[in-house]
């Protein structure tokens, strides 16, 4: 009997940690033309911005996330392509912010799926709470940002 109702909280353990991690998940066509363009996505009062500038031949089909972190009150945003490695367009710029009671801890920006852009070319601006592009030094590849914030609200005192 042991056994099982141990087995047991170990399953609802791991469905908790994997279920109840929620994700909040907006598909997006990402637009070329070189105009601006802003998408976002809202969860408990946070708002994540991607805002791009880009040129190419189509739109692309982008994910724009928020996925709850494993600390309490920490979350990830996320502006990503697709199922794609990588991207055809063509960026002149990008951001991706943080709006609302949160607080940036880092961020990341990706001109393939495993190819984090060097560090010259995008910025984590903490009290803009953003990722974006260094003008002059972006080479205009991107296929994912990513801010990792802690949400004020919810942060463990």
């Amino acid at each position: 009997m042991t056994v099982i109702v141990g087995t047991v909280q170990f399953f609802l353990v791991i469905w908790w940690a994997v279920i109840g991690r929620a994700e909040y998940l907006r598909q997006i066509v990402v637009k070329p033309g070189g105009v601006f363009h802003k998408e976002s996505i809202e969860r408990d009062g946070v708002t994540c911005v991607f805002e791009y500038r880009c040129q190419g031949g189509t739109g692309e089909n982008w994910d724009l996330s928020l996925m709850e972190g494993i600390s309490k009150g920490h979350a990830v945003c996320h502006a990503q392509r697709s199922g794609a490695t990588t991207s055809y367009l063509y960026f002149q710029e990008f951001a991706l912010r943080i709006e609302g009671p949160a607080e940036l801890i880092t961020g990341q920006a990706y001109s393939r799926t495993e190819n984090p852009l060097s560090a010259d070319e995008f910025l984590v601006d903490p009290k803009k709470k953003q990722v974006s592009q260094v003008n002059g030094k972006f080479k205009n590849a991107l296929v994912h940002a990513s801010a990792e914030y802690v949400h004020l609200n919810k942060r463990e005192l």
